[in-house]
């Protein structure tokens, strides 16, 4: 965040634009204590994606007449950016844009999905990995459904937060004006207010 600071008058933007939820204060109080929270989750670590979005999550057309044994099969593609990290980021990265298409869906906050939806997935992850991984993946209290389902909670924090800190910190696009420093200030804007929601959402829950 310090990089985006020193490049841009961020203080300066914030104000001239009458951004009505993100300040320097709350970011950094709230980049606090997501850090916190990240710790105690204890998210383990393997092989990750790191840009695990629905546009890098292909679904091969099964209604095209041949005899392709792959149709009907999920494919995951863009894996530039993979490598060791936390499971959570991916978990968070999907969720995070769950019931979003679109740039108009980035004008509310997020209508995140049920805990049945959640504990759905969570569940189909589970039973793939201990078909892959042998018992031993359930035998690691961190492999259980409760534990994923609050690591995905937390991370779909940490990628709101990834958003508002890469925007701060981006140069904008002399092509896409979507990518104007403007429209990147109004979008870190955006979530952060999004980040709260959930975050309160969360808490009430007893979910984090």
């Amino acid at each position: 965040m310090e990089k985006a600071y020193k490049k841009f008058p961020i203080d300066k933007l914030m104000a001239d634009l009458k951004l009505d939820s993100i300040t320097t204060d709350g970011l950094r109080l709230e980049l606090e204590w997501l850090r916190e929270i990240m710790s105690s989750t204890e998210s383990a670590v393997c092989f990750v994606h790191n840009d695990f979005r629905p546009n890098n999550i292909l679904v091969l057309d099964a209604n095209d007449g041949n005899d392709n044994p792959n149709d009907n099969q999920i494919i995951f593609c863009d894996f530039e950016c993979s490598g060791y990290g936390f499971r959570g980021t991916d978990l968070g990265s999907l969720f995070a844009e769950w019931n979003r298409e679109g740039l108009e869906s980035y004008t509310r906050v997020q209508n995140f999905p049920n805990d049945f939806i959640v504990k759905s997935f969570i569940e189909e992850y589970i039973r793939e990995s201990i078909r892959l991984n042998g018992d031993k993946f359930s035998e690691d209290s961190r492999n259980s459904c409760q534990h994923i389902i609050k690591e995905t909670k937390v991370f779909t924090l940490v990628s709101n937060l990834y958003f508002i800190t890469a925007s701060l910190v981006m140069d904008q696009s002399p092509d896409m004006e979507v990518f104007s420093k403007t429209n990147l200030m109004y979008g870190a804007n955006f979530h952060f207010k999004n980040y709260l929601y959930l975050k309160q959402k969360f808490i009430e829950d007893n979910a984090i």
